[in-house]
């Protein structure tokens, strides 16, 4: 498990570029991917990935959470509590929310994000651990796992939307059929692949799917609710079953199509830079692009630039960053170390 793959780092590092640009730039794409918003792709690259991981895992399912969410919560709860000296040094607050996803993920039972919104996604990849060390690294998934699954998925979603859109996005049934389909391709050994010849065909496909789906939504007069835009002109519990099957198929759809593209193709160094960073691009990012945005829309009229001083800042400059301060803190090490005190098995 320690060489690096090609199509995890590409599908982290196109993860976080999706994070991150959605943040900064998000109306100039997010006619392609009605009725999801282009940013919450990266999190089903996240989420995909994580579950071809743990399909693979044959160790002490012990090991493998404590491995995964040591980084989470030593990177987590460091910069929440430096958000916390900041902000209460200019506002006079703690925010408090910010920990709340490292109180065993307790924020996806609510109806609103923590005060750095990202970090959402930790109460859920923590719920998504613990359901593979619990249950699932127990299984062989089938694939009528898969489409019973789906069908399971699209029902929750749809009841949960009206009545709280964030707890329905949050919430590990949302994520459950692209972690099962990584899962299903980790446990039968679909990883990199040594031959590029079907590139040219996965990627007109890919291009294909999105062009129809483009086209084919536009007929819908969509609105503007986050995370998932709604069918003005559909209503009723249909108009939700709907809406939220399309939620899952253009998960399945994109993340598909970039895994079989991405693992045909090597991963150059400056994909792996970003693929081994991105815990710190995910957490930094909306805190510093709050701080920022108001100064640099004052002075940046240019909208392509306003977006590409952005992204360098917020991508390749946290970055930067990254690398600097995980080179100093030295996670694996302190991680190690920690684990010989708790008496965890390596």
């Amino acid at each position: 498990m320690g060489n690096r793959i090609n199509f995890i780092d590409w599908m982290k590092a196109i993860g976080i570029f999706l994070i991150v640009y959605g943040h900064v730039a998000s109306r100039t794409i997010e006619y392609m991917t009605f009725p999801i918003y282009p940013k919450q792709l990266g999190v089903a690259f996240f989420v995909f990935v994580m579950g071809w991981y743990l399909g693979q895992e044959k160790r002490d399912p012990v090991l493998v959470t404590y491995n995964r969410l040591f980084p989470v919560f030593l990177f987590g709860i460091g910069f929440a509590l430096f958000m916390s000296a900041i902000v209460f040094i200019t506002r006079h607050d703690l925010n408090e929310s910010n920990y709340l996803p490292f109180l065993l993920g307790v924020n996806v039972l609510l109806d609103y994000f923590p005060a750095n919104p990202t970090t959402w996604y930790i109460g859920t990849y923590i719920h998504l651990v613990l359901l593979w060390a619990l249950i699932l690294q127990r299984l062989r998934i089938r694939p009528w796992m898969l489409v019973g699954w789906l069908g399971i998925e699209v029902l929750i979603r749809a009841v949960l939307m009206p009545h709280g859109l964030y707890r329905a996005y949050m919430i590990f049934p949302n994520w459950g059929t692209v972690f099962l389909v990584g899962m299903f391709l980790g446990q039968h050994g679909r990883g990199d692949c040594l031959s590029g010849k079907a590139f040219p065909i996965y990627f007109l496909g890919y291009a294909v799917f999105v062009l129809l789906w483009t086209l084919a939504t536009r007929r819908f007069v969509v609105g503007h609710a986050f995370p998932f835009r709604e069918f003005n002109s559909i209503g009723g519990p249909w108009g939700e079953v709907a809406r939220s099957g399309f939620v899952s198929l253009l998960y399945l759809g994109h993340t598909w199509f970039v895994f079989e593209l991405t693992r045909r193709i090597p991963a150059p160094s400056a994909i792996r830079f970003f693929a081994r960073n991105t815990l710190l691009i995910f957490i930094a990012h909306m805190p510093l692009w709050y701080a920022l945005g108001p100064s640099l829309r004052h002075y940046l009229h240019n909208y392509a630039m306003f977006v590409c001083v952005n992204i360098t800042i917020l991508f390749v400059g946290i970055g930067m960053a990254s690398e600097v301060i995980t080179g100093m803190v030295k996670p694996a090490y302190l991680r190690g170390l920690l684990a010989s005190r708790l008496g965890i098995p390596r």
